[in-house]
């Protein structure tokens, strides 16, 4: 199981994060370094952040968003040392954990991901996407019930058609196929959209039943 559209999570947060900046400095660059991460136009952005960062090297939120141009263009070990500058100025910044684990998780250093990932949950055990990853990283481990856990955690609060994939996934591989076919039906009841999962949904849903 691949990690599912974890990037996409930043947009959400950046465009939180400009109003917040602009408190402190009315400087026009501030909104327009955000706004062209939010346009994706990373270059662009990069630059300007640069720029915020010579005027004052010690705003977390600029190493922050820096680091997530950084993250998109494929430039990950310039991106860990973004996120990581961030956290030294803002110990609790939970979304620059969460793309220093992602980052790590690209770089393929999952120790270092999980180690990320559980000290960010004690800082904001309601960052659900982090639980998310973890619940990943587990999988991948073939920890499937820690795995199954943290999926749990998820659909106990909020409705989640990848978290109740990964958790009948994770019920299939540890032969809990009446769990797994109750999970995999009520994926393909509630989806829609995802032909791909769709399909290895009825295709698990029919080894589950010839047996």
């Amino acid at each position: 199981m691949n990690i599912i559209k974890c990037k996409n999570v930043f947009i959400i947060v950046v465009i939180s994060i400009i109003a917040f900046c602009n408190l402190l400095c009315a400087d026009i660059s501030i909104e327009n370094a955000f706004s062209l991460l939010e346009n994706k136009k990373y270059n662009e952005s990069i630059s300007v952040f640069s720029n915020l960062i010579d005027k004052n090297d010690t705003i977390s939120y600029f190493y922050y968003g820096r680091g997530v141009a950084y993250l998109y263009l494929n430039a990950i070990e310039n991106a860990v040392n973004d996120f990581d500058k961030a956290i030294s100025f803002n110990s609790n910044f939970v979304d620059a954990y969460y793309g220093l684990i992602i980052a790590n998780i690209e770089l393929e250093n999952y120790e270092d991901a999980m180690k990320f990932l559980n000290d960010a949950i004690k800082i904001d055990d309601s960052y659900y996407e982090l639980y998310y990853v973890r619940a990943i990283l587990h999988y991948k481990d073939k920890n499937y019930k820690s795995a199954i856990s943290d999926f749990n955690h998820i659909l106990e609060q909020r409705n989640s058609l990848n978290s109740l994939y990964g958790r009948a996934i994770s019920q299939y591989k540890l032969n809990n196929f009446i769990d797994a076919k109750n999970d995999l039906d009520a994926f393909l009841h509630n989806n829609k959209t995802d032909n791909a999962l769709i399909e290895e949904c009825q295709r698990l849903l029919n080894f589950i039943n010839k047996d």
